[in-house]
């Protein structure tokens, strides 16, 4: 799409035929927003398992915090980008208990949990005006409160934005 930078347009797809006996379809509306520039960022994981850990343990290590297999690339040609983080409780399938959010912590300086902050449920900065072709290391820790064992699940959202902008 081509315009100002800034338009917006509502697009959508509406299927129809001339057989009385197919019923037209009209697809929801998509926006296609008008960029300056591409946001484009790869994550080099695709997702974090800490395993099988004891309740009642802090500072357990995400298994790739030793080789820094946590990082994000911003692709080259993309924008200057700000980059955010945000997460949701795990939650046990099985029974329904959770971990919460917080007891994720997370650093962009080093792989040392002292320099780690708990991940919450709103996005906060991980870095501010990356260039292209560099990357931005994350590590990850886990603190297993009380909870009954099994498998627990959520989602660390990584969210990138044209830099000054909002996630």
């Amino acid at each position: 799409a081509t315009g100002t930078v800034g338009q917006s347009w509502n697009i959508d797809a509406n299927f129809t035929s001339s057989n009385s006996n197919v019923i037209s379809n009209d697809t929801a509306n998509a926006i296609i927003s008008i960029t300056g520039c591409a946001v484009d960022f790869t994550l080099q994981w695709s997702s974090i398992s800490f395993g099988a850990l004891s309740p009642n343990t802090d500072q357990n290590a995400a298994p790739g915090n030793s080789n820094a297999s946590y990082n994000i690339t911003i692709n080259s040609g993309s924008c200057t980008l700000d980059l955010y983080t945000k997460g949701t409780d795990l939650t046990n399938g099985t029974n329904s208990f959770r971990i919460g959010v917080g007891n994720i912590t997370w650093s962009n300086v080093s792989n040392t949990y002292s320099t780690s902050v708990n991940l919450t449920s709103s996005n906060v900065p991980i870095n501010k005006s990356v260039v292209p072709v560099v990357n931005v290391s994350t590590w990850y820790w886990l603190n297993v409160p009380s909870v009954f064992a099994g498998r627990y699940n959520g989602t660390i959202t990584i969210t990138g934005v044209e830099n000054g902008q909002s996630p």
